[in-house]
């Protein structure tokens, strides 16, 4: 296979499965492998998939409760009190 067809087949399984370590799993390999393996042949990471899903949380926090919120979004409420937490840190 050539390299511009290894790259799409790569970048395929990317959009696939959404994260070095499930293409690692893949293949039978470490994350750190998918990772040096993208950096050789300038692929680029993973788009960060979860931003727009923080940005909403964040939004929701102002009126809405953690509970409330995880229950809407699907995830745990300690995972998002992270979320709310991380934000007010970043933002003072």
């Amino acid at each position: 296979m050539s390299l511009p067809a290894l790259e799409s087949a790569f970048l395929d399984m990317q959009k696939i499965y959404m994260s070095d370590v499930d293409v690692g799993k893949v293949y039978g390999v470490s994350r750190q492998t998918v990772q040096k393996y993208r950096a050789k042949h300038n692929i680029p990471a993973v788009p960060d998939i979860h931003s727009q899903r923080n940005r909403d949380i964040i939004k929701m926090s102002k009126d809405r409760s953690c509970t409330e919120i995880a229950e809407i979004v699907g995830l745990s409420v300690g995972h998002v009190q992270r979320i709310v937490r991380n934000n007010k840190t970043n933002n003072n």
